[in-house]
């Protein structure tokens, strides 16, 4: 998960606040694992990897 949520951080130093937006969530998990199932496999539940995506937001914020 912290691989990931590494890749988020990058992701939001090159392109802005808007790649913190869950609707964006999907399309930075496809671009690191291929899809939703391959994320899934290496992180876990859709629940757990969001409720991941949106702590790293409030250490941010």
């Amino acid at each position: 998960m912290r691989r990931f949520l590494d890749y988020v951080l990058q992701a939001y130093e090159l392109h802005g606040v808007e790649e913190l937006s869950l609707r964006k969530i999907s399309g930075l998990l496809r671009i690191r694992y291929s899809g939703a199932n391959d994320a899934k496999a290496a992180l876990g539940s859709m629940a757990e990897i969001r409720r991941a995506f949106m702590d790293i937001q409030s250490h941010l914020f």
